[in-house]
Parts: C-alpha cells; sequence; structure tokens
C-alpha cells in the first residue's frame, strides 16, 4: 500500500579498505550472498556455487551469511569473501546480485536498479523470484533443491544481458522516488490514528483533537499499521487464492500451496551404461619401411583420405638403381643358363659318344644356372618392393592429424616416431563400463548369431553433462571376462558419426537401451522423498488432503522417477513445497510451471 520501508545505512557505515580495492580494481562484480539461510550441506552448496562462477567467469563479492556458505581459503583474486556490507551501500557497486529471495534484499536488489539471480530456499522467496521473473529482471528461480553448477551459471550469464539490465534499471529509479515511510505516515494521519482527532467527533473535542498522541498511544498506532500494511513492488498484485486455498479458508484451515503432477502410465525405456571413452575404429601409424630422403607430403594435416592415398614420397633413385642392377643380373644369368641347357641337349643326342661323367656335370651346371636364375628373380622382387615402398599410402579411409617429419628429412625402417597418424572416424567406436551384475540384462546369445554375441541393443552417447545427446549408435561387444577388481564388464559400441561429434580420446557417458517397461508408472524425480522407512511420495486425495505413499523405484532418468508399486495412474502427487506438510493437511494445488516461470494453466505462481 505505501511501498517499501527501507533501513539505510550507507551514510553511517565505513567500507574495509579490501573491499573498496577490489571493486575499484576491475569491472563490476556480481554479488553472492543467501543471508539468514541455512544449508544442511554447506560444503557441498559452496563447491556448486564456486563452479559456477568459474563457469560464468565473473569476478564476485562472496558474503558467508549464516551458513549458506563456506568458502575455502585458497581462493584466487576474482573472488573477495566478506561478512557483511549494508546492501544500500553495496548492491548499486555491484553488476547483479545472486540471492535467496528474502523479500528485504529483493527489495534492495530493485532499489539498485541491477538483475537478479533467485535461488530460493522456503517460505515466500519462491514467489518472490517467481515475479522478479515476470518483471523482466530475473531468468526462472532456481530451487536450493535442484540447484547445479551449470544452471546457475548459465542464469548469472542471462542475468547480465542487456535487456534485463535495462529493465533492473528503470525499475531502480522508479522505486528510488517513492518514500513508503512517509506514504505510511500520511496514510495514518488519514486514518486519524497519530492524533485524537478521528472522523465524526464531537466538535466540542476539537481543541483537544489538534494534540499529538502521547508516545504509547503512538507506538501502539505504529505497531498496529505494521500488522496490516502490506509491502509491495510498484505493479505487482499478489495473484489470485486458488479455488482448494478459498475452500480451506472457508473452513478456517489455511491450505498449503504446493505443486502438483500426475502420475504417467508411459512406455518407460529402461537404460544402463557408464562413463565411457571414445576410441577410433582403425588408427594406422604411417612410418616408413626403408631408409630414405623424404622428399614431398601429399597431405594436409586434418585431411580426410581414401585407402590408398598417396601421403609420402621418398628419393627414388637409389631403389631404381638397384632394381636395374638385379635386373641385369637376372639377364645375364638367364643367358648362361640357355647356353648351359643347349650344351646339355647336345651331349643327351650324342648318347654312346658322350661319356656319363660329362652328361652329368653339364646336368649339375644346367641346374646351378637355373637356381641362379630363380635367385635373380627374387632380387628383382625384392628391388620393385622396395621401390614400391618409396611411394607410402594410406592403408585405411581416415584423417590425418599432426605431421611429425618434414620434407627434406632422412627416415628410417626403426624410426619410433611416424610420419603421420591416420585414424578412422566413420564409423566410431565407444569403449565404456558396466556393473557385472547387470549382464543378464543384454541378454548375451539371443541375437540369433553366434552364441556370446550380444543382440544389438541401441547405444546413446551423451556429453559430460549427461544431458547433450551426441550420437546414436548400437551395442557390438560385451568383453569376454569380468574386472574382479572393480566388478565391472566392458562394453563396445559403434556409431556411424556422420557428424564428427565423437572424437578420439573424448569422454562421454553411454547409455544402453536394454528393455521397455510397457505402461509403466512415471511422476517427477522432485516428487520422491526418503524417510526412515524408505521412498515417499505425498499424494493430494479428491477431498485436497495430502498423505504419505511408500514407493518402490525402479530407477530415476531424465527428471522422472518410475515406480513400482505405491500408486496408480491419474493421482497427484507434490513435486514442490513438501517441506510444510503434514498427513492429512488441505493443499492449494497449483500446476507444475513451465520453463519459463509461467504456470501451465495461468494460475498464479507454486
Amino acid at each position: 500500500m505505501t511501498g517499501y520501508w527501507h533501513h539505510d545505512e550507507a551514510d553511517s557505515w565505513t567500507p574495509p579498505a579490501d573491499l573498496e580495492r577490489f571493486l575499484a580494481d576491475g569491472p563490476r562484480p556480481i554479488y553472492l550472498g543467501f543471508g539468514s539461510m541455512l544449508s544442511h550441506d554447506a560444503e557441498s552448496f559452496t563447491r556448486t556455487v564456486m563452479r559456477a562462477l568459474a563457469l560464468s567467469g565473473q569476478r564476485a563479492v562472496l558474503a558467508r551469511g549464516w551458513g549458506g556458505l563456506a568458502p575455502p581459503p585458497d581462493l584466487d583474486d576474482r573472488v573477495l569473501v566478506i561478512d557483511h556490507a549494508p546492501h544500500d551501500w553495496l548492491f548499486p557497486r555491484v553488476a547483479l546480485a545472486v540471492h535467496h529471495g528474502g523479500a528485504g534484499t529483493t527489495a534492495a536488489a530493485l532499489r539498485a536498479g541491477i538483475p537478479s539471480v533467485v535461488v530460493p530456499f522456503f517460505g515466500d522467496q519462491p514467489f518472490w523470484g517467481w515475479r522478479l521473473n515476470q518483471l523482466g529482471v530475473a531468468p526462472p528461480a532456481l530451487p536450493r533443491a535442484r540447484l547445479t553448477a551449470e544452471t546457475l551459471s548459465g542464469a548469472i550469464t542471462a542475468a547480465r544481458g542487456d535487456a534485463m539490465r535495462r529493465r533492473a534499471e528503470a525499475l531502480g529509479r522508479q522505486l528510488r522516488t517513492e518514500d513508503g515511510v512517509g506514504r505510511a505516515i500520511q496514510t495514518l494521519n488519514g486514518w486519524g490514528l497519530l492524533s485524537d482527532r478521528r472522523p465524526g467527533s464531537r466538535k466540542g473535542d476539537a481543541q483537544k483533537g489538534n494534540a499529538p498522541l502521547p508516545p504509547r498511544r503512538l507506538i501502539d498506532a505504529a505497531g498496529a499499521a505494521a500488522l496490516v500494511l502490506t509491502l509491495s513492488l510498484p505493479g505487482i498484485a499478489m495473484p489470485p487464492i486458488s479455488a482448494g486455498a478459498r475452500a480451506a479458508e472457508a473452513f478456517g484451515e489455511p491450505a498449503v500451496p504446493v505443486v502438483v503432477a500426475p502420475v504417467r502410465a508411459e512406455d518407460v525405456p529402461l537404460y544402463l551404461g557408464g562413463i565411457g571413452s571414445v576410441q577410433a575404429y582403425n588408427t594406422v601409424a604411417i612410418r616408413s619401411r626403408i631408409d630414405g630422403q623424404l622428399m614431398d607430403l601429399r597431405f594436409r594435416e586434418g585431411q580426410e583420405v581414401a585407402k590408398g592415398a598417396v601421403l609420402a614420397i621418398l628419393d627414388r633413385r637409389p631403389l631404381e638403381a638397384n632394381l636395374k642392377q638385379a635386373v641385369a643380373t637376372l639377364a645375364k644369368d638367364q643367358s648362361q643358363l640357355m647356353n648351359a641347357q643347349a650344351d646339355l641337349a647336345r651331349y643327351q643326342g650324342m648318347k654312346e659318344y658322350a661319356s656319363r661323367k660329362t652328361l652329368d656335370t653339364q646336368q649339375a651346371q644346367v641346374a646351378q644356372y637355373q637356381a641362379q636364375v630363380t635367385a635373380d628373380e627374387a632380387q628383382v622382387d625384392y628391388a620393385r618392393a622396395q621401390l614400391d615402398y618409396a611411394t607410402i599410402t594410406s592403408p585405411i579411409a581416415g584423417r590425418t592429424g599432426i605431421r611429425q617429419i618434414d620434407p627434406g628429412n632422412i627416415v628410417h625402417a626403426g624410426d619410433t616416431a611416424p610420419i603421420v597418424t591416420v585414424t578412422q572416424l566413420h564409423p566410431i567406436s565407444v569403449i565404456f563400463t558396466v556393473n557385472a551384475d547387470d549382464l543378464p540384462a543384454f541378454n548375451l546369445g539371443s541375437s540369433g548369431g553366434p552364441s556370446g554375441q550380444p543382440a544389438a541393443l541401441p547405444v546413446q552417447a551423451y556429453a559430460k553433462d549427461n544431458k547433450t545427446l551426441l550420437a546414436d549408435g548400437k551395442l557390438e561387444l560385451v568383453d569376454n571376462q569380468i574386472d574382479q577388481s572393480t566388478g565391472t564388464v566392458k562394453l563396445k559400441a559403434s556409431f556411424p558419426n556422420e557428424d564428427n561429434r565423437l572424437w578420439p580420446g573424448q569422454f562421454v557417458n553411454a547409455r544402453v537401451r536394454v528393455s521397455v517397461r510397457r505402461g509403466g508408472l512415471t511422476v517427477p524425480a522432485t516428487a520422491v522423498q526418503q524417510g526412515p522407512a524408505g521412498a515417499y511420495v505425498w499424494v493430494v486425495s479428491a477431498e485436497g488432503r495430502a498423505a504419505m505413499a511408500p514407493v518402490i523405484v525402479v530407477r530415476t532418468d531424465e527428471g522422472r522417477a518410475l515406480i513400482d508399486t505405491g500408486l496408480t495412474a491419474g493421482q497427484l502427487v507434490v513435486t514442490d513445497g513438501q517441506y510444510n506438510l503434514k498427513p492429512g493437511a488441505r493443499v492449494a494445488a497449483q500446476p507444475p510451471r513451465s520453463a519459463d516461470g509461467r504456470s501451465g494453466t495461468g494460475a498464479g505462481p507454486a
């Protein structure tokens, strides 16, 4: 009704020298702090925050708060840790504020004219995150329970956009013109709460009504006003109360606002997989098989080459000379063989006139020349092979890497460094491991092929974030041994890799679809809670009452949990707001929000 009641401290607060130096030493940093919020795992929460800062590349002022952050001592000079600084002094000096969405912090950020990134913990904080997003000064809120470094980094980058900054500056200018305290006093005066003058008082009391209230009356009036005045943003209207909330209020019992989603019956693929690495289908290190001078390279680094393509040329002249010499020696020995064969024929024609010794000697000479000719032919073949080795070709189709030897150098058959390496990328392989207990799921020996070969199960390769799909392929091999030290077994999958999204040496997350659960019951993963007796969900009855339902979760994948027992299709389960529930509590069910933070049916925020 009156605007924010600000409690300014900037004029009376002296900033520490290290904070002033940090603000002056570079571009405006971002502010990151969660005030009085307590985290059940401060170290893990802090690691997420620090990782997000590293991903976004921002300078940051980090406020410890009451336990939400536990920064390590070995921070680099891009991050400054403080215990406290008044928001009205600090926020005008930073680029944006990452905070929990408390009403006071939200007001300070808006008044300073900077965008926000809201990480709500509980209470009214999700509403303020939703409202700031509606006003265009914050990306969709990131609930603490589902916060990741990647989502926080992305939100910081989005909040630094020009459109959001301009909108925040405009709202800041509007808020700075408001005087909430002044308007409150004016309103109280208009109601007659700050004096004895009341509408409809007797004329005889006019003089008495001009006197101010005694201190006790003034305090009582201000306290009463504080209970009824609503602090609001310019242009903000509270969303309409849902029908469930109105019904609960009619019964005198406040309804708990929660986000709900139905239990769905759908075909659910079941996956198994693990971390793997990409390997080229074939890799060949191109080396010379002979000694010689490297005369020319016929490829470019990173070039796709076909099988048999010429890659390098060695000096052919010595090899051609060796071939000519071998051919000449063969011709000489062939002539001698022909002469010896002619003499043998003459001796055989002489019959009794040629001695047995002469005939045997000539036959031995012919055999000797025949052996020599055979050896000469082998030498010719060897010389031709050596000459062929002077032209180095690729034995496979693939991509060349970085060359290791430049033209003009002498290469040797015994060199350890190859001239270049050629890798086959189409198709390409991924080697990954799964738990050995899951081997029966791969239906070994049931593919109709040779015994022991797995069925051609579909395989998906995801990036390290386990969200970005890189390629689809099929399972080729289950290794024939289990690694007893780890209890895992290796699997090999092949991928066409036509778009080259997989690269040798790359780490990926591989998933094999081993089966499909027909008509499986699924709920959002955020609906599943853990208690002393195991997993459970909150279900909402037709009367709008909350109840706990024990469930058995088969697996959780892509944000949805597959439920084995405990639920039926069509039931409503609570996905957000469970911390305020107790068995039998009335609930005000809200539909799930879309990615932009809006309700799926146009209702108010969850």
